[in-house]
């Protein structure tokens, strides 16, 4: 009876440690299935699209407008001073507005290349102009886009690419630029530059003080200065509106003592007389290039002082420029 008792016990024993077993192998299993397992993906960087340009002036005159393309005529330049010209548009990023790193804008003559007009130095009153900080407005259509708007100031000699500019036959290209760190995207859009004829003479012609019977010469003409303020060839005429210049004290100076010439030397006899008519002088000033020097050229005024005459002799001359 001990044996089997013991046998009954032995079983018992391996009952329990079986039962255990099959617990821990339960629990195992329920511990491996229930681990957690790590869930990835890689989003890529899109590039950008510039989706829209808009060229326009300071009163929202457009100038042209869209994806791309060839657009109007930049007109009314401002004579002896700049023109504000705005670019604006959309700009898309699938990644978000905020992966927009950088706008930036030029505005060159077609011959220039990219890489010539893609930083400030290189700014060129004739040729080119450019925008390194165009503005970035977030948030404009929803979370993936902004608008931007890039600024020029036009000068008044930019190169004319219209028939009798400088560069007829070119365009100006409008570049934008939107860099969102993994490089430049660009779009473009073409305009012509018009022309502005514009001299600015001398206000006064004064000879000073002159002895009655005496003719001006070289050494005592007035030499007048005519400065080019627009970016077309243009000429210069002139006419006097009195028959006379009228003095103070007594008598008149004839409109014809009153005469003008091209160069120095040449004597009052053969130099070219007032009339109550525009002539055109055919100065010819040409265009300018230099941002740092203004562009002038000289009328040379030489007059006759008839006897009978005294005191403070004046009269109001017309002068206006016309394109060469």
């Amino acid at each position: 009876m001990p044996d089997s008792n013991n046998a009954g016990g032995m079983h018992m024993i391996l009952g329990a440690a079986l039962l255990l077993i099959a617990v821990f192998v339960v629990i195992a299993l329920v511990m491996i299935n229930s681990q957690a397992e790590d869930a990835s993906v890689t989003v890529t960087n899109q590039a950008p699209v510039v989706n829209t340009i808009f060229l326009t002036d300071a009163n929202s005159t457009t100038f042209t407008h869209g994806y791309s393309g060839a657009g109007g005529t930049i007109n009314n330049l401002v004579q002896a001073s700049t023109r504000n010209i705005f670019v604006n548009g959309r700009i898309t990023d699938d990644n978000g507005e905020g992966d927009i790193a950088s706008v930036t804008g030029s505005f060159r003559r077609s011959s220039i290349a990219d890489a010539d007009c893609d930083e400030a130095s290189e700014t060129d009153n004739n040729t080119c102009y450019y925008d390194a900080t165009c503005n970035k407005n977030l948030g404009a259509g929803n979370a993936q886009q902004l608008d931007y708007s890039c600024q020029f100031a036009i000068q008044f000699y930019a190169d004319s690419t219209i028939t009798g500019g400088v560069a007829a036959g070119e365009t100006w290209t409008t570049l934008v630029t939107a860099n969102d760190g993994q490089g430049d995207v660009t779009n473009t859009l073409t305009n012509e530059m018009g022309l502005l004829a514009a001299l600015d003479p001398a206000d006064t012609i004064a000879w000073g003080s002159l002895a009655p019977n005496t003719t001006t010469t070289a050494a005592n003409d007035v030499e007048q200065s005519i400065e080019q303020e627009g970016n077309d060839v243009a000429d210069i005429r002139v006419k006097m509106l009195a028959d006379d210049m009228t003095c103070t004290v007594r008598g008149t100076i004839p409109r014809a003592n009153i005469r003008w010439a091209l160069t120095e030397g040449v004597l009052w006899a053969s130099a070219t007389a007032l009339t109550d008519t525009e002539v055109d002088t055919d100065i010819a000033i040409g265009y300018r290039t230099d941002d740092g020097a203004a562009l002038t050229d000289t009328l040379y005024w030489d007059i006759f002082v008839p006897l009978g005459t005294e005191g403070s002799c004046t009269s109001t001359l017309v002068m206006d420029a016309i394109a060469a």
